[in-house]
C-alpha cells in the first residue's frame, strides 16, 4: 500500500487576483496530488495530499514558479495526518496590470470575441485593486459584481485550464463593460441626465459619432479608446 503525506499550506503576500489559484491546480495535477485551495482573510489556504516525494516538490515548485504577478510574503506550511478519499495576515491584492501580449492578441485578432474589446483581460493583466471592495478577492466582492457573466465566459471563468480561471474581472462584449461614445448634440444632455461631469470632448468624424448615437456601433476600438485616456489624463 501507498503511504501518503498531506500537507497544508497558508500563502499570504499578494496572492489574489494573479492567477494564483490555477497555478496552484497546474501544480497538484502535474504531481498527481489531490486536495483543496481557496481563498481566506488571512491568504490562499492550500491542501495537498499524495506521494510524499511529490507533496514536497509541491513546496518546492510552489515558491519558484510562481505567476508572474504573485508575491509571498509568508508560506506556512503544515504537516497533516492522511485521510481517506481526499479530494479537490494581511492578503495584498494585486495593482491593476497593463495588458498582456495574449490579451492584445486577442483585441486585434478579427472573429476572436474580444476583437477590439477595450476591457479584455485575464489572470495575467487587468484590474485588481481598483475594483476590490473588500476581501477574500472574488467577483462577488468587486465592482464586477453587478455584470453576470455570459455562458462563453463563465465556462472560461470555471475551467482551471484556462488563462481566465478565476479571473474576477473578466468579461466580453456581451456581458461586460462599455464605453458610450455620443456626439456633440448629445453629450451634454446624457452628462446632466447621469448627473456626471465631460471630462473629454474628442474630435471625431461626425459619421463615426452619427454611427455611435444611432446604435450602429458597439465596442470601441483601441485606437480611440487610447484617446479617450489622454484627454482625460489631460484634462484631471
Amino acid at each position: 500500500m501507498i503511504q501518503h503525506k498531506r500537507t497544508a499550506l497558508l500563502a499570504a503576500g499578494q496572492v489574489q487576483g494573479v492567477g494564483f489559484r490555477p497555478f496552484i491546480y497546474r501544480l497538484a495535477v502535474e504531481g498527481g496530488l489531490s486536495g483543496s485551495v481557496g481563498n481566506t482573510s488571512d491568504g490562499v489556504r492550500i491542501e495537498v495530499q499524495g506521494p510524499p516525494e511529490q507533496v514536497d516538490t509541491f513546496a518546492v515548485r510552489l515558491r519558484r514558479e510562481l505567476p508572474p504577478l504573485a508575491r509571498l510574503t509568508r508560506l506556512e506550511i503544515t504537516e497533516l495526518p492522511p485521510v481517506d478519499g481526499h479530494a479537490g495576515h494581511s492578503v495584498l491584492v494585486s495593482p491593476d496590470v497593463g495588458i498582456c501580449e495574449d490579451c492584445l492578441r486577442d483585441m486585434h485578432t478579427p472573429g476572436n470575441p474580444r476583437f477590439g474589446y477595450a476591457f479584455t483581460n485575464c489572470t495575467n493583466c487587468g484590474p485588481r485593486y481598483t475594483i476590490t471592495r473588500s476581501i477574500p478577492y472574488d467577483r462577488a466582492t468587486t465592482s464586477m459584481a453587478c455584470f453576470p457573466f455570459c455562458p462563453r465566459c463563465e465556462a472560461e471563468y470555471r475551467d482551471p485550464l484556462d488563462r481566465r480561471f478565476h479571473a474576477q474581472p473578466v468579461a466580453c462584449p456581451d456581458c461586460g463593460k462599455k464605453i458610450n461614445v455620443f456626439g456633440e448634440s448629445h453629450l451634454d444632455e446624457v452628462a446632466a441626465n447621469l448627473g456626471l461631469p465631460v471630462l473629454a470632448r474628442l474630435p471625431i468624424d461626425p459619421k463615426v459619432a452619427q454611427a455611435y448615437d444611432n446604435g450602429q456601433m458597439e465596442t470601441v476600438n483601441t485606437d480611440l479608446l487610447t484617446r479617450v485616456v489622454e484627454a482625460i489624463e489631460k484634462a484631471e
